[in-house]
C-alpha cells in the first residue's frame, strides 16, 4: 500500500469511499495480507488505522542508513572497579528511601573505596533528580555514566566535574556556568594565576550574579597576587559582589586593603587592662569567674564615611538597629579577631568578657562573631560561643538580638574544635527548653558528624535518662527527643552502632510507649541497620577513610 493512497483515503473519508485504499492494495503486498485477516466484523476505520501502522513499520524497516551519519563511539573503559553485586542490590533498595541520605552515605562510601557503581543502575540513578546525590553521582557513575548522560542529556542538574588540562580552556569558554564555575576553582588550586587571568578577561561580559559566583572561587589558593585584582572589584557597582571581594581581601594580612580595615576600626575600640595584682590573686579570682577582665572603650563612628561605600559598609541599617550599632558590627566583621588579642595583649575570653560590660555589647560581640565566622578562629569562637549563651533575653532584649543571638550560636558551634562542640552539645542535652538557644534537632546536626564513640554513648545515655523519667512520671513530656532518633542514628559511626541497637531494645521495653513514638524507634532501628549494611557490603581500607 503507497503512502499516497493511504493519505488520499483518510482524506476523503472511508464512509464514502471505504474500499479506495484497500483496493490499492496488491496482491503481494504484505501489509494486504495483514489486513485480510482482520476479522470482517472489524470497522472499516479500524482496518485503515490497521494498514496505516503496518505500512510505516515497513518502510522504516526496509530504510537504509545515509553514509553520513557517524556511528556512536562506545563508551571508554573504565577507570575503577565496578561496585559488588550485595552492594549493588543494597544501593537499589536505598534509591527507594526518602530523602536519600543513605543512598548518599553509601555512595560516598563507595567513592571512598575507589568504586563505581553497576552500569544496570545507571538509568534509575541519573533519573532521580535528587540534589541530595548532585555532587557525589559525578564521581560514581564512571565512564559509562558520563557517556550515557552525554549522550541522552539531561544531566544539568548534576554539580559539574572540571576536565582536564587540555579542554579546561575549552569549557571555561563555552562551558554552562556550573562548569565553567567548576573549571574556575578547579584551576586556582592548581594555577591560582592563570586562573585569576581567565576571570579577569571575562569580567566585564559576566552578569552580577555570575561575577559574585565565579569572585568566591578564588577563596582557593587566595594569597597577595589577588589583591590587585579583589580591590578592583570593589569599583562594581553590585554591593554584593563587593561585599564578596571584601571578605576575601581581609583574609590576606599582607595585603593594604586588610591594612585599611584594621585602621578603621582600631580607632573604634580601645582597652585598658586590669588593675595590677599578683598572679596567685588574679588566677584565684580568674578561677571562679570574678577576675577583672579590663575594660573596652568603645566608640562607634559618629557619622558615616562616604568611601565606606567601596568596602561594602552600607549606609542603611536594617529596622531596629541603630545607625552608629550598624556601621560598628560591619567594620569589626573585616578584622580577624586575632588582631585584638595582639593588639591588646589579653586573652579571648577577657576581651569578650570586657566586651560585654558595655554598653555597646551587642554590636561587638556580632562583629567579632562575624569576622571569627570569616576566619575560623577556634579560641575566638570558643570564647564567644560562651558569651552568647551567658547573655541571657529579657523584656529590654530588641527583636532582632533574640535571632541574632541563635544565629551565633548555631555557626560558631560549627567552628569549634570538636572535643569543645561535644561538650557543649552534652551540656544542653539536659536543659530545659527555655535554655536551648535553638531546637533538638538542630544540636544534634551541628555537632560534627560522625560522632565519636564517646560521645555517642554519653549522648545516648543522657537522652535515655530523660525518657525514662518522662515514663515513669507518665508525661511524654520528653516526646521530642523521639523525632531526633532518626537524625542521631545518622550521626553515629559504626563503633556506635551496637550501643544504638542497645538503646533502641531498652526504650522498647518501656511500657505505654505512644504508637507514634515507637515507630520512630523502629526507624532508628531500621536506620542503624541499613547503615550497617552499607559499612559491611562497601568496605573502605584504612587508607582510603
Amino acid at each position: 500500500m503507497t503512502t499516497r493512497a493511504l493519505v488520499e483515503a483518510a482524506l476523503v473519508g472511508t464512509a464514502r469511499q471505504p474500499d479506495r485504499a484497500l483496493a490499492a492494495l496488491g496482491a503481494e503486498d504484505p501489509v494486504a495480507e495483514l489486513v485480510a485477516r482482520a476479522s470482517d466484523a472489524m470497522p472499516i476505520e479500524r482496518r485503515l488505522l490497521l494498514a496505516a501502522a503496518a505500512s510505516d513499520a515497513c518502510a522504516r524497516a526496509g530504510r537504509t542508513s545515509s553514509s553520513d551519519i557517524a556511528a556512536i563511539a562506545p563508551a571508554p573503559a573504565e577507570a575503577r572497579a565496578v561496585c559488588t553485586a550485595a552492594a549493588s542490590t543494597l544501593i537499589a533498595e536505598l534509591i527507594a528511601l526518602r530523602p536519600r541520605l543513605l543512598l548518599r552515605e553509601a555512595l560516598e562510601r563507595l567513592d571512598a573505596a575507589g568504586g563505581i557503581v553497576a552500569p544496570a543502575l545507571l538509568p534509575e540513578l541519573l533519573d532521580t533528580r535528587d540534589e541530595l546525590l548532585a555532587t557525589i553521582l559525578p564521581r560514581v557513575i564512571g565512564e559509562r555514566g558520563r557517556w550515557l548522560t552525554e549522550l541522552a542529556g539531561g544531566g544539568d542538574w548534576l554539580d559539574a566535574e572540571a576536565p582536564g588540562d587540555e579542554e579546561a580552556r575549552r569549557a571555561w569558554t563555552e562551558g554552562s556556568h556550573a562548569l565553567r564555575t567548576a573549571v574556575l576553582r578547579a584551576r586556582r588550586r592548581t594555577d591560582p594565576t592563570t586562573a585569576r587571568v581567565w576571570l579577569a578577561e571575562s569580567w566585564t561580559s559576566e552578569s552580577a550574579e555570575h561575577r559574585t559566583q565565579l569572585l568566591a572561587t578564588l577563596e582557593e589558593s587566595l594569597g597577595i597576587d589577588d589583591v590587585e585584582f579583589l580591590e578592583s572589584a570593589l569599583n562594581d557597582r553590585s554591593v554584593v559582589v563587593r561585599s564578596v571581594a571584601v571578605r576575601l581581601l581581609a583574609r590576606i594580612a599582607d595585603g593594604e586593603s586588610a591594612r585599611r580595615f584594621v585602621a578603621r576600626a582600631d580607632a573604634m575600640l580601645d582597652y585598658e587592662p586590669p588593675a595590677s595584682t599578683s598572679r596567685l590573686r588574679a588566677k584565684l579570682a580568674k578561677a571562679i569567674g570574678r577576675g577583672d577582665a579590663g575594660t573596652l572603650v568603645v566608640r562607634p563612628p559618629e557619622a558615616y564615611d562616604a568611601g565606606w561605600e567601596r568596602d561594602a559598609l552600607v549606609a542603611k541599617p536594617p529596622k531596629g538597629v541603630g545607625e552608629r550599632a550598624h556601621w560598628l558590627v560591619q567594620a569589626l566583621a573585616l578584622v580577624p579577631p586575632a588582631h585584638w588579642q595582639e593588639r591588646f595583649r589579653a586573652s579571648p575570653v577577657d576581651l569578650v568578657r570586657a566586651a560585654g560590660a558595655t554598653e555597646w555589647s551587642f554590636a561587638v560581640l556580632q562583629g567579632w562573631s562575624l569576622a571569627t565566622l570569616l576566619t575560623g578562629d577556634e579560641a575566638w569562637a570558643s570564647a564567644l560561643w560562651d558569651a552568647w549563651y551567658e547573655r541571657k533575653l529579657d523584656d529590654r532584649t530588641t527583636a532582632l538580638e533574640a535571632p541574632v543571638r541563635g544565629t551565633m550560636l548555631l555557626q560558631l558551634h560549627r567552628r569549634l574544635p570538636r572535643a569543645e562542640a561535644e561538650a557543649r552539645a552534652l551540656d544542653l542535652v539536659t536543659r530545659s527548653p527555655a535554655e536551648m538557644p535553638f531546637g533538638l534537632g538542630t544540636l544534634v546536626d551541628i555537632v560534627p558528624r560522625p560522632w565519636s564513640a564517646t560521645f555517642a554513648t554519653q549522648f545516648l545515655a543522657r537522652v535515655r535518662e530523660q525518657v525514662n523519667a518522662a515514663a515513669s512520671a507518665a508525661q511524654w513530656t520528653a516526646g521530642i527527643w523521639f523525632e531526633t532518633l532518626v537524625p542521631i542514628a545518622l550521626a553515629l559511626s559504626p563503633e556506635s552502632f551496637a550501643d544504638a541497637l542497645d538503646f533502641e531494645r531498652r526504650l522498647g521495653e518501656l511500657g505505654d510507649i505512644p504508637p507514634a513514638y515507637r515507630r520512630k524507634l523502629d526507624e532508628l532501628r531500621d536506620t542503624i541497620r541499613l547503615r550497617q549494611r552499607i559499612d559491611q557490603e562497601i568496605r573502605v581500607e584504612p587508607a582510603h577513610r
